[in-house]
């Protein structure tokens, strides 16, 4: 929606008042500023409807090249793989080797016979089945 109505009327008034007078004697002067005021009135709404739609297509534009490299990142990304359920995939969280508090800890076999006996029924199956 155009919020400077009129700023944009005095523009176009004195943009016709300067081409008009500059073609017309002295003694027409007079109708030229009822002419400037009548087509200013009349178009004063087209010009605001031709400056929203300008607008409108120039960002639809300026949105669909910002976007574009995004979408056709995910149509090649559908075509290589297929839609899959999440609820049916299996996360797995690699913890890298060089990580230096993680590595020692979580692979070392010494963390895991701290840790099996204070939970025996999580890590252990046969845990229940063994009392």
């Amino acid at each position: 929606m155009v919020t400077c109505k009129e700023p944009l009327r005095v523009s176009i008034g004195n943009h016709l008042r300067a081409l008009l007078q500059a073609s017309v004697s002295e003694s027409q002067r007079g109708l030229v500023e009822h002419a400037v005021q009548a087509v200013c009135t009349d178009n004063l709404d087209l010009a605001c409807t031709f400056i929203e739609r300008t607008t409108t297509d120039k960002a639809i534009s300026l949105t669909d090249e910002a976007l574009a490299a995004a979408l056709e990142a995910r149509i090649k990304h559908r075509e290589v793989r297929k839609y899959q359920d999440p609820s049916k995939t299996v996360r797995s969280y690699n913890f890298p080797a060089s990580n230096p508090v993680a590595s020692p800890i979580l692979m070392s076999t010494s963390f895991l016979a701290v840790i099996l006996p204070h939970y025996p029924r999580h890590f252990n199956p046969n845990h229940a089945a063994s009392r």
